[in-house]
C-alpha cells in the first residue's frame, strides 16, 4: 500500500484517530523536513560551490572534511537508502500487480 491510504487503513486499530492521526502526521512532517533541512544546510555550509552539487558531491565533500571513512558511511547510508526506496516501490506495484491479476482470474473463472 502507498501513500495515505496506508494511513487510513490503519486508522480503525488506533483509539482516538481524530486526535491521533494530525499529531502523528505533523510530527512526521517535522521529522521528514528535519531530514532534509540539515543536512543541505550542513553540506552548503562547508561547500558553498553550489555549481559542484550533484549526485554523489556530499560523498566528496564528506571525504574532504571527514576523512575517506566519513565519506563510505555516508555512501553506505545512501545506497541502503536508496535500496530501501526501490524495495518499497516493488513491493507496492506488486501488491497492485497481484490485486488486477486476481479480478482478471476472477472473471475468467466466472465466465
Amino acid at each position: 500500500m502507498g501513500s495515505f491510504e496506508s494511513t487510513s487503513v490503519c486508522a480503525g486499530e488506533v483509539a482516538d484517530a481524530g486526535s491521533v492521526f494530525p499529531k502523528a502526521i505533523f510530527i512526521t512532517l517535522l521529522v521528514v523536513l528535519a531530514n532534509y533541512i540539515f543536512p543541505i544546510m550542513a553540506f552548503s555550509g562547508l561547500d558553498g560551490n553550489f555549481a559542484n552539487y550533484d549526485n554523489g558531491h556530499y560523498i566528496s565533500v564528506a571525504r574532504a572534511v571527514g576523512g575517506s571513512y566519513l565519506g563510505a558511511a555516508l555512501g553506505a547510508a545512501q545506497s541502503a537508502a536508496v535500496a530501501g526506496l526501490f524495495v518499497n516501490g516493488l513491493v507496492t506495484n506488486t501488491y497492485l500487480i497481484c490485486g488486477m491479476s486476481e479480478q482478471v482470474l476472477y472473471v475468467l473463472c466466472v465466465l
